[in-house]
Parts: structure tokens; C-alpha cells; sequence
């Protein structure tokens, strides 16, 4: 299987949605300006949607163009997400060095779970002082 379309179909495709969201521009029009108000007009939830796919596009097709592209940042969220919730349930972040310290840990548990190799087996390579030749083998 191909890892990516052809030019031609990615080009349909993105004529197919320039003309849909020309035409939800053309439906949502920019509201008018009301007297007495100042600052930016707010475009709406729908125009506003439509104005960042339109100016998007590249990233929203991005994975036409290679099938190895993740459609979503949500694994990076998740590891963020995962340090906050201990940060504010055990407060174990008052100084810079645990911070540190759990950061580096969380990041070579995320990439070894990432390249489908069990956490076990690098945490065991830690305390054995064969992490380094198993990181290396595992991100080849």
C-alpha cells in the first residue's frame, strides 16, 4: 500500500473543501459593527471555524500527503496532562530538580511505550546500567 495519495487526488480533495468553505464563508457573513461598540467585531463560533480551516489547510491535509502523519497531537497532551495532575495531587514539583527529575523519567517511559517496547523491561536496564544500549537499540 502506498503511504501516501497521489497529487491529483490530494488536489481534488482540496478543491472539494476550498469550495465548501468558501461557500460557509459566503453563508456566515462578517456581522456588522453595532454602534457604540469598540474593539475587534467577533466573527462567530461558525465564520471563525471556517477562517481557521481556511487558513489551515496545509495541516488539515497533512496526512494525505504522508499516512505516517499522527492526525492528532492528543499523545503529547496526554503527557503533559499526566505531569499536571501529579504536580497538583502530590505537590511533588516545589523545587526545579523534581520537576527535572520526573520530566526525564515520564520522557523515556512515553518514547518505549511509544516504540512498542515494555516499560518493565528499561526500567529494569536502569538499575542493571544497560539502559543506554537498550535506548539505543529500541530507537534504532
Amino acid at each position: 500500500m502506498d503511504a501516501s495519495l497521489d497529487n491529483k487526488t490530494i488536489e481534488d480533495f482540496k478543491k472539494r473543501f476550498r469550495l465548501k468553505v468558501a461557500n460557509g464563508l459566503s453563508k456566515f457573513k462578517k456581522p456588522k459593527r453595532c454602534r457604540l461598540k469598540l474593539g475587534k467585531i467577533p466573527e462567530g463560533m461558525t465564520r471563525s471555524l471556517l477562517l481557521r480551516l481556511q487558513e489551515n489547510e496545509d495541516a488539515v491535509f497533512k496526512f494525505l500527503e504522508g499516512f505516517d502523519v499522527e492526525y492528532s497531537d492528543n499523545e503529547s497532551k496526554r503527557s503533559f496532562r499526566q505531569s499536571k495532575i501529579r504536580q497538583s495531587v502530590s505537590k511533588c514539583f516545589r523545587k526545579l530538580g523534581g520537576l527535572k527529575r520526573f520530566a526525564s523519567i515520564k520522557t523515556v517511559l512515553d518514547t518505549v511505550n511509544k516504540n512498542k517496547t515494555d516499560q518493565d523491561t528499561i526500567i529494569r536496564a536502569v538499575f542493571d546500567g544497560t539502559a543506554d544500549s537498550l535506548l539505543a537499540s529500541v530507537l534504532g
